[in-house]
């Protein structure tokens, strides 16, 4: 598996469920606190965020959720989980 872009250092991770092992990724690489920024009005983002965030409690990491909605100027949310 390859998952380094070969321009940058950015990790692209693109398998199937590869959500499910974002967290032991990050735990490899020395992340100890995860931001995640989002849009909330895709429908698709609220079961990847409980894999998401279930991957990353399971690693023992930190979680910061931003969340933007676009539909209203003034309605961003930060969460620290």
């Amino acid at each position: 598996m390859h998952n380094l872009n070969p321009l940058s250092d950015t990790l692209i991770f693109n398998d199937e469920n590869a959500e499910n092992d974002v967290g032991r990724q990050i735990k490899y690489l020395g992340g100890t606190n995860v931001l995640v920024i989002f849009n909330d009005k895709n429908s698709k983002v609220n079961p990847l965020l409980d894999k998401i965030r279930r991957s990353l409690k399971n690693s023992g990491l930190s979680l910061a959720l931003f969340t933007i909605n676009r539909s209203s100027k003034s309605s961003v949310t930060a969460a620290a989980l």
